[in-house]
């Protein structure tokens, strides 16, 4: 009997659809292509076409960062929907605040259209990161996370190759349109995961005792890692007068690297636990902050900034111990509640790293990064897993489908 040609075709498109974990790779560097567009252009667009000043600039990021605080209670009362739809609409989102960057004319309209776009952005993190660990296979969390940062960087590496092979010719108001674009295909692809892929919970906000040490570890990262967010290029730019274009070149080659020990990192998180990663990236991190703060040659700080950039790939051993200690149900809402601790960090440090540079010179500002990190090595030891019972693995074993949704 000749088979139906209708029922041929139906075949043949599910033999050719991707696999979850694809979808969801595929997203991500959609996504950050489409915030590394709008990163990338920003400062020049503020201060060209907008002529925006210090202490208007000050405003608009402190206001930015604020969702970071907040995510946790929208986190909270978004728990009717399963992570893929969450994510799709964190990036729409996104695609909305960045859109209308394009159709900006005063300063203060800034004030909105930023607010929109970052709390799309960090709604967008602790979530990318519960789909990761959902689609991880058995004991192989650090792996899918160190994939998660490599395609991070594969999205910046393209929109940063976009951005210098245009030049002129990408105006900063066209490069925020074709950011929007990037996040809405980003979105249609988390619509198109799995449906069983998330949970479904009433609203709640996870604060446990015994995440004790994944809350403090989590907000000292938020420290360390703010310091050398906002200082250290700003370093090479403002003592250095490092120019734009090498400030590109430099950017690109850090993703390059990351895109080269991601894989490393994580399969090291997998074989050797994240207490032991996490305790020699903190170790040798503290090294590179001393770089900085007694370094006075622009090779040597650079080759600390490419170090960090490397090494900060250590952090994603809080988000791995974190999955494989709580429930399933309760994953989303803590790495929410990690997404906050890091924030209040990232609200302070800006302000309070400022003011030392212009009182004592950037040089304390790295040695106090220096502290934070020796800090930080102390509560390591106290980073414990107990096992888990059978059946509440994240990876879902218990699902029909969970083989599919590793693949």
């Amino acid at each position: 009997m000749k088979e139906n040609p209708g029922l041929k075709i139906l075949k043949k498109s599910q033999s050719l659809s991707l696999a979850p974990t694809t979808i969801f790779l595929i997203a991500l560097t959609f996504t950050y292509i489409g915030s590394t567009l709008q990163t990338g252009v920003f400062n020049n667009f503020a201060a060209e076409e907008l002529n925006i000043r210090a202490d208007q600039l000050g405003i608009y990021e402190s206001l930015r960062e604020s969702p970071g605080i907040i995510a946790v209670f929208v986190i909270a009362l978004l728990m009717f929907l399963k992570e893929q739809y969450l994510a799709a609409l964190a990036t729409l989102l996104m695609a909305a605040g960045y859109f209308f960057y394009s159709r900006i004319t005063e300063w203060h309209q800034l004030l909105l259209v930023g607010f929109i776009g970052s709390l799309g952005l960090h709604i967008h993190l602790p979530v990318s990161n519960a789909i990761a660990i959902f689609l991880a296979k058995e004991n192989k969390q650090g792996q899918m996370l160190g994939r998660v940062q490599r395609f991070n960087f594969v999205g910046q590496f393209i929109s940063m190759a976009i951005i210098i092979i245009l030049g002129k010719k990408l105006s900063y108001r066209m490069a925020f349109v074709l950011s929007a674009i990037s996040l809405l295909i980003a979105s249609i692809c988390y619509l198109s995961l799995p449906k069983n892929l998330g949970y479904i919970e009433k609203p709640k906000i996870i604060v446990k005792k015994k995440y004790w040490v994944y809350y403090i570890l989590t907000f000292l990262e938020g420290c360390r890692k703010q310091v050398f967010i906002t200082f250290a290029l700003f370093v090479l730019v403002k003592v250095y007068k490092m120019q734009i274009r090498y400030t590109a070149i430099l950017m690109l080659f850090n993703a390059i690297m990351v895109i080269i020990f991601s894989p490393f990192i994580g399969y090291s998180i997998d074989r050797y636990g994240e207490r032991r990663v996490l305790f020699i990236s903190y170790f040798l991190v503290f090294f590179v902050f001393i770089g900085y703060a007694f370094f006075h040659n622009i090779w040597l700080l650079i080759a600390c900034y490419t170090i960090d950039n490397i090494l900060y790939l250590g952090s994603i051993s809080l988000t791995s111990y974190i999955g494989k200690l709580v429930p399933k149900n309760e994953l989303r809402p803590t790495l929410s509640m990690g997404v906050t601790m890091n924030h209040i960090a990232a609200v302070a440090m800006p302000i309070i790293g400022g003011i030392l540079w212009e009182k004592l010179g950037y040089e304390v500002v790295f040695m106090i990064g220096a502290l934070i990190v020796i800090i930080s090595l102390v509560f390591i030891p106290f980073m414990k897993i107990e096992k888990r019972a059978q059946g509440e693995s994240n990876t879902q074993p218990s699902d029909p489908q969970s083989n599919a949704l590793s693949n």
